[in-house]
Order: C-alpha cells, then sequence, then structure tokens
C-alpha cells in the first residue's frame, strides 16, 4: 500500500541529525535499518535514505515531556530516544524518579528493573494523567536497536483495520462478537486451532486476562505458553545462569512430562508466535523482576519483548487481581482515541483492585485511529471524468435522502443516530470534492464500511431486511410476484417504490411469508441469489457482474443472535466463481439465516435467506 508519511533513515553509528526538520533514525548496519523499515511499515509509513552529508545537526522543534536514563552509561540511547520523539532527555537516580512530573519514557537495561523502580514508576496518581513506558534490552547493543524500533509509535498511529481479541484462557467464555467496536471475545473453551489462528493473525489489539503466570509460564488453555525452545538453546550455547525448575529437573511441571515429551505434545505455545499491534497481558507477574532465584530472561517476557510482531507490551511485574467488569475500560480508551499512556492512567485511577498493577513496554504514545479516516493515510484525490462523477453525485443524494428519512423516525439517544449523523458528514464531504473534480478513495471506503455496518446493525436476525424507510417514497405499492420464491418455490410479494425526484433509482423488494427469503434492490442494481453449500463454501449468482464495478464492498454474516458475525469481502477478491469460501469460525454453529448487504458505488442492495438444516 503506497503512503504519504515517511520517516527519514540513515546507516550510520554517528550523532543525531534532521533531515526537512525531522529526526534521522541512524540505524549502525543494515540488519537494523531491514528492522526499522519493517517496523514503519506497520504504520503504514515508509522509510527514505538519506545521506548524512545533507543532514543537519539541529532544527527549532518544539519538545514536551521527558525521557530519563538511570546511568550515565546510557546516555547515548537516551538522548536519541529524546531525540527522536521531540522530548527532553535527563540522567536520573532512580530514588528520584517518582518526583520527575513530566516523565513519559525511562530506557534502561533489563538488570536496572527493580520492584523499587516499577513502584516509582506507577505506584502514583499520574498527576499529568500520563503513565510513562520503558524501553528495556539485555545489553547495549540491543538497547540501541530497541530505540529506533520503538520510537516510531510516537509519530504514526496505528490504522485500526483489524480484530480486537479479548481472550480468558481460564473461563468457559462462548465466543460473542461485538461489531460496534469490532472486539471477538472468547474463552480457554475454544479449539486449539481456533486459539493459534487468533493468536497469530494480526490483530490490532489482544487482551489476555484470566490467566495462571509465574513469569515462567502462562495458562493458554489448551495451551501452555513459554520460552522452553529458547530457553533450550541458550543452554546449548552456554548462557546458564540460575535455572528453572523446568531445566534444572528436565521436567515440565505445568504439563507434568518430561521436556522431551512436552515439546512433542504440541501443546507448548511459543511467545514468539503472538502477532498483535498491542498486547494487555493482564495476569500475575507477567515479566520477572530482580528475581533472587531465577535468572529472569529464562522467563516468557523476553520473547513477547523480542517479538518483532508485538510493539507494545503491557503486563504486570507483580501479583495482581483482575476484575473483568471494570478492564475493557482501557481498551474501550485507546478505541476512543486516547494514546495507552493516557488511558492506562486514567485506568489506574479507577480500577481499586488492580491499582498499578501494569507498567508499559514501549511507546505510551501508541494511539489508534480509524483506517480510512487517517488524514496522513488518504491517497492524494484522483480528477474524474463529468459523467462518473455526475453518476456518482446522483446517488450520493440518494443515500443522504436516505438516511435523512431514517433520522426523522429516530430520537437522538437510540442506537445508530450519531453513526447516522456521522454517515450524513462523510456524504457532504464526498459531494463537495466530487463538485470539485475529485474523488478520495480512502472516505469512499469509509462510508461504505460504515452504511454496510449500520444496515447490519439494524437488520432484525428473522424479520425482512429495512425496507419500512420506501413507505416516505412518493409512490409505493405491494404486489404478487411474476415468479416464484428461488428457495421454497413459493409465490412471493413484490414492493416498489418510487421516489419523489426523477433521477432517484426505484426500489423493487421482495418478500417471501413462508421461508423470510427477502432482498432489496435498486434497479439499476444487477440481480444476485446466494445459497449455502456444504464445504464452506456459499455460491452467489451473479458475482462476475457485480465484481466488475471496481467500488463492489461485500458483507456477509449470520444473525443468529448467539453467533452473530461479519465476514468482508475484500475488494481485491477474485471472483473468478461464483463461490466463496467462508473461515471456519463461521460454521460452528448452524445459522438461522444467511445474509448478504453489499454496495456498487453508492447504491447498496440487500438479499438474506434462511439456511438452518442445509448440511453446512
Amino acid at each position: 500500500m503506497e503512503t504519504n508519511i515517511k520517516i527519514y533513515c540513515a546507516q550510520t553509528d554517528a550523532g543525531q541529525f534532521y533531515f526537512n526538520k525531522q529526526p534521522v533514525w541512524t540505524c549502525p548496519n543494515a540488519d537494523i535499518l531491514s528492522k526499522v523499515e519493517r517496523a514503519a511499515k506497520t504504520f503504514g509509513a515508509a522509510c527514505q535514505n538519506v545521506s548524512i552529508k545533507k543532514t543537519v545537526l539541529s532544527a527549532a522543534v518544539p519538545k514536551k515531556g521527558r525521557v530519563v536514563v538511570l546511568d550515565k552509561k546510557l546516555a547515548a540511547h537516551g538522548r536519541l530516544y529524546a531525540h527522536l520523539t521531540q522530548r527532553h532527555f535527563e540522567i536520573c537516580d532512580p530514588a528520584a524518579i517518582a518526583k520527575i512530573t513530566d516523565l513519559e519514557i525511562v530506557v534502561c537495561l533489563n538488570q536496572e528493573l527493580d520492584v523499587h523502580l516499577m513502584d516509582g514508576l506507577y505506584e502514583k496518581d499520574f498527576e499529568h494523567g500520563f503513565a510513562p513506558g520503558i524501553i528495556c534490552a539485555p545489553d547495549i547493543e540491543k538497547l540501541w536497536e530497541k530505540v529506533l524500533l520503538k520510537s516510531i509509535a510516537f509519530h504514526f498511529p496505528v490504522q485500526r483495520k483489524n480484530d480486537w481479541l479479548h481472550y480468558y484462557p481460564t473461563l468457559d467464555h462462548e465466543l460473542q462478537i461485538d461489531k460496534q467496536t469490532n472486539t471477538i471475545s472468547f474463552g480457554g473453551n475454544m479449539e486449539g486451532d481456533f486459539l493459534k489462528k487468533k493468536m497469530t493473525g494480526h490483530s490490532d489489539f489482544l487482551l489476555i486476562a484470566k490467566s495462571h503466570s509465574d513469569g515462567m509460564d502462562a495458562i493458554f488453555s489448551p495451551f501452555v505458553m513459554c520460552s522452553l525452545e529458547r530457553n533450550l538453546k541458550l543452554l546449548e550455547n552456554k548462557k546458564t545462569g540460575n535455572l528453572p525448575g523446568c531445566l534444572a529437573n528436565d521436567y515440565c511441571h505445568r504439563l507434568q512430562q518430561p521436556l522431551a515429551e512436552a515439546l512433542d505434545s504440541g501443546k507448548l505455545f511459543s511467545p514468539s508466535r503472538i502477532n498483535t499491534k498491542l498486547l494487555l497481558f493482564n495476569t500475575c507477574t507477567g515479566i520477572l523482576i530482580g528475581s533472587p532465584t531465577i535468572d529472569p530472561k529464562w522467563g516468557y517476557a523476553q520473547e513477547l519483548l523480542d517479538n518483532p510482531d508485538i510493539h507494545t507490551l503491557v503486563t504486570s511485574w507483580k501479583i495482581i487481581t483482575s476484575d473483568l467488569e471494570k478492564l475493557p475500560s482501557l481498551p474501550l480508551g485507546l478505541q476512543s482515541g486516547k494514546t495507552l499512556g493516557k488511558a492506562l492512567a486514567e485506568y489506574n485511577k479507577t480500577t481499586a483492585p488492580v491499582r498499578y498493577g501494569l507498567a508499559i513496554f514501549g511507546e505510551p504514545n501508541l494511539r489508534y485511529v480509524e483506517r480510512a479516516m487517517t488524514e496522513t493515510t488518504k491517497p492524494a484525490p484522483k480528477k474524474q471524468s463529468a459523467k462518473p462523477l455526475a453518476a456518482a453525485i446522483s446517488e450520493l443524494t440518494f443515500l443522504d435522502y436516505y438516511f435523512d428519512t431514517l433520522l426523522l423516525q429516530m430520537s437522538g439517544n437510540q442506537p445508530g443516530f450519531e453513526k447516522m449523523i456521522q454517515i450524513k458528514k462523510t456524504i457532504a464531504s464526498l459531494k463537495l470534492g466530487f463538485l470539485s473534480g475529485l474523488r478520495d478513495e480512502a472516505e469512499i471506503d469509509y462510508l461504505q464500511k460504515s452504511v454496510l455496518d449500520f444496515l447490519y446493525a439494524t437488520s432484525a436476525p428473522t424479520a425482512p431486511l429495512p425496507m419500512n424507510v420506501w413507505s416516505s417514497f412518493h409512490e409505493t405499492k405491494w404486489q404478487p410476484g411474476g415468479s416464484p420464491c428461488f428457495h421454497c418455490q413459493s409465490p412471493v410479494k413484490v414492493y416498489s417504490a418510487l421516489p419523489r425526484l426523477p433521477f432517484f433509482p426505484e426500489r423493487n423488494a421482495v418478500h417471501c411469508p413462508l421461508c423470510g427469503v427477502s432482498s432489496d434492490l435498486p434497479v439499476s442494481f444487477p440481480r444476485f441469489e446466494i445459497k449455502a453449500l456444504g464445504g464452506q463454501q456459499v455460491k452467489i449468482s451473479g458475482l462476475k457482474t457485480l465484481a466488475e464495478n471496481e467500488q463492489l464492498s461485500l458483507q456477509m454474516h449470520y444473525p443468529d443472535p448467539s453467533n452473530n458475525q461479519c465476514f468482508i469481502v475484500p475488494k481485491e477478491y477474485d471472483f473468478s466463481e461464483d463461490l466463496i469460501y467462508l473461515p471456519d469460525d463461521f460454521f460452528r454453529n448452524s445459522p438461522l439465516f444467511l445474509s448478504l448487504i453489499l454496495m456498487r458505488g453508492f447504491q447498496f442492495g440487500m438479499v438474506k435467506i434462511p439456511v438452518r438444516g442445509e448440511e453446512l
């Protein structure tokens, strides 16, 4: 994906430089440069290599917040992080660190972390409303790399485009999907393949709570998360120390098996496999700090911190008590646009049972935005010819009229009201751009997704799709259908709606009273039908015709209230056949209805059929 946001990089180990009044990421070798490029890409940014000869040593940039190191030997690391994130820098005695009111980052080595330091950092009320982050590594060389990688999150928000996951390993928690927040929650009773898929599937946010952990391993029912494979390699390289019990006794106490059998059991889950932007691991002793009996390097936290697919880790350094009723307030704070540092500070103030139990390992300025509405990620609008623009404006005008009619039927406190207001604002913005001859693809994507989400939210599980709005049109009528229901062959009813304005498309709605089949299509929309087949296949006649339009968006769900799910088929899907293969998640329970709502340009079409009793 092309992007117009970037960072400047140079392969050098010298100094702190600016280019175009922006800091330069100085990478000592090609390997670290490659890692910086990968990390930047995670945030939708690109790296531009610049020549040191063209850089300057100083630039007038405002600074806010403070980066602290605890030992002057790490001064270069602290200054570089402060330089890259436009913060002040200070060398501070650990005993005085709690007195720094604008503290935002501590750069240190792992061995400098102890309980007293962590308590000083997090056992306070965060008067400035911001919880600090920790950038740490086992040695100086690795710390330089961490400084370069973790500082990127200061500049670029995470573009929300993937699922948010809530996982409760020790609870029997049935699969639940919240379409409003795009959150999937599940417990330890789910199948192992499902868990693997979710843990490794590029989520934007992963909350793990109600696990049991001692810092060495953690329950990931039906698995155990630990770093045994990595630790065995450390033993081979003679990197020993105070050994944990499993290595000292050649026995896995969690699985109650010799280590060789545990490795072959398929029940060990490596921390290196987790793939998420932010991991909130709410468990006891998520990271080992200053243990007198076990060297912290054997714990799984180091592997989580070294995992390039986890940008930021939030976890505990001591025994804590989880409050599942209050815990979701932290991810909700992030979804509202707050930075991680602010969201955690507010969470700590309002949750006495788990007060001060969580620490940030990474950049606390990490924040989330809706992907399509991210100003810096919008592609440059393209010039369009007059004819397609006129058609688009006509479709947008109809869409605007549709939501105007809905708003007249709703009150401000009803679900979806604010969503409709945002949809109307987006329509107005697009129409203004079209009248200037511009087409903003990012806003179009956002509008299509918003309309689809709204239509799903207002569609009842067993009733026909929402057709009541057409009753406000100039002329409406029910009449017997000319052909039988394609699903049960019974007579159907046809509902025609003719808008008041002549350039609006006519609507033709069909409903079968016997089996519940319903469809609602404008006359300019090509006809299509859907049918559930076996083997995770769904046949949709007419897909080839629909796919000819580049603005096609398509969604499916099973609106059985106990198993309500959405599956988005991307625009890039190859519709060479009239078949779509749904994910495994969709076939866990037999649904009552299968619905399909799609958009072509700014026209939407809807079809719903019953599939209960089909062999899925």
